[in-house]
């Protein structure tokens, strides 16, 4: 019942990594965040996946997702952003001075809502959240976009696709967005 007091203990574990790597054709922009819950948490404490509430892009959220779309007590995602060294604008005369490179960027991110967060207990997660998560225990989560970094040497924009759960039950959510990043890169 509602009214209880709640004494379970839990534990919130996790592991973030990030990396920029320079290659010869290239830069990678890397990220892997992974989170797991163990015991009966209260839905507050569950991880949400990371979004950008805004038109900002920061280089390790999800673009599309809206605030706590997705939940989980099992949690894992990569953020992968690979920027050439001008393959299209190099060739270009004249845009080839401004040194615009083009990005492509990969999210993908899977989590598990365990069972026990739904229903009438003091763990639940209201109902029309709940429901917006069932798809997230299906498949993963998956975001890919294109873009154009080191505009006037501080900016980037992406344009930037929802590939899976499109029929979002979240009002706040997306299927395609255009973000912009600033962010100097030398």
């Amino acid at each position: 019942p509602l009214n209880e007091p709640y004494h379970n203990m839990f534990g919130k574990f996790g592991i973030y990594a990030q990396q920029h790597t320079a290659l010869g054709f290239g830069k990678i922009h890397w990220a892997f965040q992974a989170n797991a819950i163990v015991g009966d948490a209260p839905f507050p404490a569950l991880t949400m996946a990371r979004t950008s509430r805004s038109s900002y892009r920061p280089d390790t959220d999800f673009m599309l997702l809206g605030s706590m779309e997705l939940m989980s007590n099992f949690y894992t995602a990569l953020n992968i952003r690979y920027q050439t060294r001008g393959y299209i604008f190099g060739y270009i005369p004249y845009i080839k001075k401004l040194g615009i490179r083009e990005d492509i960027i990969f999210n993908i991110g899977y989590g598990y809502l365990s069972p026990k967060y739904q229903g009438d207990n003091i763990l639940a997660i209201p109902a029309n959240l709940y429901n917006a998560n069932e798809e997230w225990n299906k498949m993963p989560y998956i975001e890919l976009g294109f873009g154009f970094s080191n505009i006037l040497k501080i900016g980037d924009i992406a344009f930037v696709w929802r590939l899976t759960h499109r029929n979002s039950t979240n009002p706040e959510a997306q299927n395609f967005a255009v973000k912009w990043r600033v962010g100097l890169d030398f």
